[in-house]
């Protein structure tokens, strides 16, 4: 019992009350002992490290909010301190070479990390300060596309303005001819809209739905109605308007809309719905029945009469010296208050064209007296669309001004710097300044938060005026060579040959000689291409890293995932635990969200989803976060299973290819190679402006973060992808043409396909540590597993252009400073090489 009540604190607490020895003695026997008891309940034992409870049960009433936090389950597979070994560097256990390590300081300060965007062609994009706020001609860019050609010819700039006027006055004509038939449509009369004989029967169907019971196969089948033709409204009401072929379509639809419109205002509850374009089918309202049982039967006529002689007011038609009795009607007067909650709230949800409050009458003397609901018809104006396109265009997001003629939009270029922001927050403040949505731009990759980074980027609809007047108006952030030509198509993701890093490695105590040694041996055979903490997030006791989020969102765990997402993210972690610890305690989500700390975005989203749907809605709750962070957790887990399968696979096979292994195709394997030559030739600011010759570029078929992504979302492993594949045979080895450096692994996924060697089970058996299974296509994942289909990923990569500049004397046994810089293929993360060169984790 000892034993079990110290292992509560974890393993440091058993090497201080055994020794080390003892310590790993006694850890052994009660692993056994839990595996022996999961064997004999067949229940799933939580690991050593909180305390021992099946994973069947339910936490303990008189639990507190720190053990209710999520916990790591020892499943049929890996062998357990293998298990905590990966867990605890993320997967990356395995070095490439055996060069001897050093230790040292990195990232100290945002100029330690400075990294520089390397474009298709070559080009290192740079920004310096005096270029914050120029403007810049991409013309020769391969992967930018001018969106008007004439504006390169000899017709010259004058001839395109012309026609660019012309086109705008001719969409201002337009314009303002639809404006004019719209608010003609939505003044006029239902009488005027569609015909007597389909006014009487929707208004006899409406009174069947006062009736009894005998016409409830009435009530549902509803009636249909023909749409009058759009054309004969224009002719008998604005005959000095014609409207032209080419807006006939918005005419027709503006109609359709304002009859709904008028019917909806007439017969509050009946729906309409338009069937095939001509007819308008006119039903029973869900919403009857809701309110029907809410309301007695005097009170319920009384509203309904309300409704049908309140019908005109939303259109400003009411006879002055109506009397103000007449503008509400009061309703609920027996009903309690739990009653007048719900009318409260019903009327709310389901009529739209009302207002209701209680309002309470007392007499002289009273302190209570009788409640009742007063019910009022709001002014429901129409807003018209050209009112909403003006508003839009004062903000920047009017889609009718930068549509062009093939349905896309055009785009703005533009380099930018950022020093210690984090990616998406710098787009949140870009979307902020030019009042954009945050979807607007777009990039060919993500950069890191620590450090100085610039990048290429694309906005939407925003000329290159407005992004310069706000060029140097953001903290932290400079925008700088905007282009003088607006493009046909955004940036994608992955399309970019590469980064050039320039890394200060502070406080090094080791000799020269042995840092000149690692940088030489990672220069010479390059470093296993693990995805850094960056991804997979560092190792807390706790297990609150990114990865194990996205592992409980793949089995469909969702409770799990929600608790490790809240305790696991945000910069002041302590002051987030208090706020969550607080909500688990009481449920109180309105004093926790405003115990949270400035910044905890995720926390307040999540805590705001379970207010609106209920403490048990987990899955609604991952729903609410924004699709880019739950894309990275799911990510994340990927990652971390194949920084695992990199360094199982060296520990069984070392650093050679084997049978079994799979490789890219040859075709593919040369565009592997063109790509390294041209980023070897890439020097510091210093690109040539020239393209990939022969063949497709594999750049452009990989997304961000260099894993080749199956398209085919479908189950199955019959694909595009995996037939550019190549699994290895005993010839190939014996050929000596394959070594380390083609092997490839694939990230987990239902669409991919795995080695043919002793490498598929070790898969397996990873992936069952979390229950998860893609092996299996009969095993059932959750809903969010379908998002990811899988990929593959070079084992090894290269830096390219190294250059390094040692200090010119330092004193011994003085700390020193190494300044690297290098080219590195996309995706590569440069603390992954760093790593290496140390052979710490970084």
């Amino acid at each position: 019992n000892k034993f079990i009540h110290t292992c509560r604190d974890g393993k440091k607490g058993l090497r201080q009350a055994m020794g080390g020895t003892a310590h790993i003695m006694i850890r052994s026997l009660l692993l056994g002992w839990f595996r022996e008891r999961r064997e004999a309940n067949g229940a799933c034992i939580v690991g050593v490290g909180r305390s021992c409870h099946d994973v069947q049960n339910q936490p303990s009433p008189d639990m507190s909010a720190k053990d209710r936090k999520p916990e790591i389950a020892y499943l049929p597979g890996m062998d357990s301190e293998t298990w905590e070994e990966l867990l605890q560097h993320g997967g990356m256990v395995s070095f490439m070479n055996e060069s001897k390590g050093f230790q040292g300081s990195l990232k100290d300060s945002a100029e330690d990390f400075v990294v520089n965007e390397i474009d298709l062609d070559g080009n290192v994009i740079k920004l310096e300060e005096d270029e914050t706020g120029s403007r810049f001609d991409y013309s020769g860019c391969s992967y930018l596309r001018v969106l008007r050609a004439d504006t390169q010819t000899s017709s010259g700039p004058e001839a395109v303005k012309k026609a660019e006027v012309e086109e705008e006055c001719a969409g201002e004509r337009t314009s303002v001819l639809l404006e004019q038939i719209e608010e003609s449509l939505f003044k006029a009369e239902l009488k005027d809209l569609i015909s007597e004989e389909a006014i009487k029967q929707v208004e006899t169907y409406a009174q069947t739905l006062e009736g009894d019971d005998k016409v409830d196969d009435v009530k549902s089948k509803g009636v249909m109605i023909d749409i009058p033709d759009a054309e004969a409204f224009l002719r008998r009401h604005l005959p000095d308007v014609s409207a032209a072929p080419e807006i006939s379509a918005q005419v027709t639809k503006l109609f359709r809309s304002a009859c709904h419109h008028a019917m909806k205002t007439r017969w509050p509850w009946i729906k309409t719905t338009t069937v095939d374009g001509k007819f308008i089918k006119a039903e029973k309202d869900a919403i009857f029945d809701e309110i029907s049982e809410l309301l007695v039967k005097d009170d319920l006529e009384k509203l309904q009469l309300f409704a049908v002689t309140t019908r005109r007011m939303n259109q400003k038609k009411c006879q002055e010296g109506v009397d103000a009795a007449s503008s509400f009607v009061l309703i609920g007067q027996n009903a309690d208050r739990a009653c007048r909650t719900k009318i409260h709230q019903c009327i709310s949800r389901c009529l739209p064209f009302f207002r209701s409050t209680t309002e309470t009458k007392r007499s002289a003397g009273e302190e209570g007296g009788a409640s009742a609901i007063r019910v009022e018809r709001k002014e429901m104006k129409h807003i018209k669309s050209s009112e909403l396109n003006k508003k839009n265009e004062r903000r920047g997001t009017r889609p009718q001004k930068f549509k062009i003629e093939d349905g896309g939009y055009w785009y703005t270029a533009f380099v930018l710097r950022k020093e210690h922001v984090e990616h998406l927050e710098a787009i949140s403040r870009l979307a902020d300044a030019l009042q954009v949505p945050p979807s607007y731009f777009s990039y060919h990759g993500t950069k890191d938060k620590v450090g100085i980074t610039t990048q290429l980027f694309a906005v939407r609809g925003v000329k290159g005026e407005r992004l310069a007047g706000i060029s140097n108006k953001i903290s932290r952030i400079r925008i700088g060579k905007i282009s003088t030509s607006s493009y046909a198509q955004p940036l994608s993701l992955g399309h970019l040959l590469g980064n050039r890093f320039q890394i200060r490695i502070r406080e090094i105590s080791a000799k020269r000689e042995v840092v000149e040694g690692a940088v030489g041996e990672l220069g010479r055979s390059g470093f296993f291409n693990y995805f850094g903490s960056q991804r997979v997030g560092r190792y807390s006791a706790d297990h609150l890293m990114p990865h194990r989020v996205g592992a409980s969102m793949m089995r469909g765990d969702f409770e799990t995932a929600l608790k490790t997402l809240l305790y696991g993210q945000g910069d002041n972690k302590e002051k987030c635990r208090q706020a969550i610890d607080f909500y688990y305690e009481t449920k109180n989500i309105s004093k926790a969200l405003k115990m949270l700390p400035r910044g905890s975005r995720v926390q307040e989203i999540v805590l705001k989803a379970l207010q609106r749907n209920g403490h048990e809605a987990h899955l609604e709750a991952i729903k609410a976060l924004p699709h880019g962070i739950r894309s990275l957790h799911l990510q994340s887990y990927q990652s971390f299973v194949f920084n695992c399968m990199v360094s199982l696979r060296m520990r069984k096979f070392g650093r050679q290819a084997v049978e079994g292994d799979l490789v890219w195709s040859s075709e593919r394997m040369a565009d592997r190679k063109r790509r390294l030559e041209l980023l070897s030739e890439c020097a510091d600011g210093s690109g040539k402006r020239r393209k990939l010759d022969g063949g497709s570029f594999v750049g452009q078929e990989e997304d961000e973060d260099g894993v080749v992504e199956s398209k085919n979302h479908a189950e199955g492993t019959d694909t595009a992808e995996n037939k550019r594949i190549k699994t290895l045979t005993k010839e190939d080895i014996a050929s000596g043409s394959y070594g380390i450096q083609d092997v490839i692994l694939p990230l987990p996924g239902r669409s991919v396909i795995y080695p043919d060697n002793e490498m598929k089970e070790e898969y397996r058996k990873l992936l069952a540590q979390d229950d998860v299974d893609f092996q299996d296509p009969t095993a059932k994942l959750g809903p969010f597993a379908s998002q990811c289909p899988g990929g593959y990923r070079q084992v090894v990569e290269y830096i390219k252009q190294l250059e390094v500049i040692y200090p010119t004397a330092h004193e011994e046994g003085k700390s020193w400073d190494l300044l690297l810089s290098f080219n590195l293929p996309k995706s590569c993360y440069a603390t992954s090489a760093i790593r290496e060169m140390m052979k710490e984790c970084v």
